[in-house]
């Protein structure tokens, strides 16, 4: 009996070739059609192990089960949720593994714009959700208002929950309706959208480039199953061989070395606006140095400022001979240049180091 797989995510054709390269498991429309094909009407046997996935393709697969003219026994294997659970809905006769499970719920979308996009997108949502629940109300008989509350709170049904509720017609190897199912498995995880549309739109990797550097003959699987280390290409040999997949590398290093530049030139003109630290910041741009280093060396020189005018301040007071002025004839109140040089140094130094601390966000 011809048999048709639905295992991992269920996605559009014109994603297969993207979990091809990172060999995942998929399930398309295009998939099925395939094999409903070949199996020309002969009785096939559907087993599923999916989390789910999209809807359109989801009941287009549905559509296709339903339409075949041939008997079709679903056998929910692992899991069946989501998009997934609507396709086994498609079987004349659905039987489950004592130890899966199935689980319904809304429909989900991301969506942008305004109150009127919202309550657009909100509107497309609950009509999804009621044409889903058609799937399940033509095999159980349930009404619409009790899948819709149970597609809300997103219910999980074990072997037994899904005979119960008519789900499912058998419970597979459990006869007598003896077994309970123990574990809770997980639904499968598709491909973050944003990397399937990376590797859709990028002009340098494209389904005929990656097709072409990796073939079924020298895919890692592949290369260990013959006992064989996949080999590791150096630069040279990268850039005769693949010379697109080359260029797109060289270029996203060259861009990522560019934004590390600009940030690192920001930071340091952050710190140009403390006192006497325009030079050491002109510098350190011009000589590719760090802003933490930079700021470490405005600290240090407001510190040596600091020394000097004090070794100034002892050197003005021994040139005047005040050391030698008794204390009880010493004048009270009056600072000399000296000092009150020495002073305005220390205040600087300190706003120096609270102005770069306060930059680098309190640390220390």
């Amino acid at each position: 009996m011809p048999k048709i797989m639905v295992k991992g995510p269920i996605i559009a054709n014109d994603d297969a070739w993207i979990y091809d390269w990172f060999e995942m498991d998929y399930t398309t429309p295009k998939k099925v059609d395939e094999q409903l094909a070949a199996a020309g009407g002969a009785e096939v046997e559907v087993d599923i192990n999916s989390g789910g996935g999209y809807v359109d393709e989801g009941s287009e697969i549905y559509s296709a089960l339903k339409s075949y003219s041939g008997q079709v026994i679903v056998n929910i294997v692992g899991i069946a949720a989501s998009a997934a659970s609507v396709i086994a809905m498609a079987g004349d006769i659905v039987r489950i593994s004592p130890t899966a499970q199935i689980m319904i719920h809304n429909s989900a979308l991301i969506a942008a714009g305004d109150h009127r996009d919202m309550t657009h997108a909100s509107t497309r949502l609950q009509k999804t959700d009621v044409s889903i629940s058609n799937a399940y109300r033509l095999k159980t008989g349930m009404s619409e208002e009790e899948l819709l509350q149970l597609m809300a709170e997103e219910t999980w049904f074990t072997a037994q929950d899904a005979l119960e509720k008519k789900l499912v017609d058998e419970i597979l190897h459990d006869p007598n309706g003896q077994l309970k199912p123990v574990a809770n498995l997980e639904a499968a995880q598709m491909l973050p959208a944003a990397v399937v549309a990376k590797m859709r739109n990028d002009k340098q990797i494209n389904a005929r480039s990656l097709s072409t550097a990796k073939t079924p003959e020298n895919t890692p699987a592949a290369l260990t199953a013959k006992g064989e280390e996949p080999k590791i290409m150096n630069e040279e040999q990268l850039k005769e061989k693949f010379p697109d997949l080359y260029n797109q590398l060289l270029n996203k290093g060259a861009t990522d070395g560019a934004d590390k530049e600009r940030t690192r030139i920001a930071a340091l003109n952050e710190l140009a606006d403390a006192p006497g630290a325009s030079e050491i910041v002109a510098d350190a741009i011009k000589n590719g140095e760090t802003p933490e280093a930079a700021a470490m060396k405005i600290v240090a020189a407001s510190k040596q400022r600091t020394a000097n005018v004090g070794a100034a301040r002892a050197a003005d007071g021994k040139a005047s001979n005040a050391a030698d002025v008794p204390a009880a004839e010493a004048p009270l109140g009056e600072k000399t240049q000296a000092d009150k040089d020495a002073e305005e140094e220390d205040a600087r130094a300190q706003a120096n180091a609270n102005w770069i601390n306060q930059k680098r966000g309190g640390r220390r």
